[in-house]
């Protein structure tokens, strides 16, 4: 898998890995149809609703795009199988991988429910775990995904074809 690994500059790492790692899988699902794969933590919850603790929002450790063609996940480094998320998300930032789970979105409307700061008609907004983004930051990733990912991307998917009957 390491011919699957892309070399992001320090400013690519520390914005699509650590704060804007949605908008790059956003892209990803927009460009290839994938689906996000968000690895979350209930055991310690962004945020709990005051009138019902069963009621709330995960921690979100990052986003990845899901080929599930190949099982592989991608990031701003580029891929790894989707077994190896949690491990992965672990390691880089130093948590436990027992308190980690997964939970694969097919729609970026379904990933607006952990996006920005709203409310629902009525009721007290809520800060969520992800940042608000719009059509120009996924241009943006779209841009570092067409200079960086997308050559590694063709490269996965010529391996495949290759290797397929």
């Amino acid at each position: 898998m390491s011919d699957l690994l892309a070399s992001p500059t320090k400013d690519e790492e520390s914005q699509f890995l650590y704060g804007e790692c949605h908008v790059l899988a956003v892209a990803l699902h927009r460009m290839y149809g994938w689906p996000l794969l968000v690895v979350e933590c209930y055991d310690e919850p962004y945020w709990v609703d005051p009138e019902d603790p069963d009621n709330t929002l995960p921690s979100i450790f990052h986003v990845y795009a899901l080929d599930e063609t190949s099982g592989l996940a991608w990031d701003i480094r580029g891929a790894r199988r989707e077994n190896e998320v949690i491990q992965d998300v672990a390691q880089v930032f130093d948590t436990d991988a027992l308190s980690l789970s997964t939970d694969t979105l097919y729609s970026e409307e379904e990933l607006k429910n952990l996006v920005g700061y709203w409310a629902d008609d009525g009721d007290e907004p809520i800060d969520r775990p992800l940042s608000e983004y719009d059509d120009n930051d996924v241009r943006e990733a779209r841009i570092t995904i067409e200079g960086l990912l997308a050559p590694i991307i063709q490269q996965a998917h010529n391996i495949r074809c290759e290797c397929s009957p």
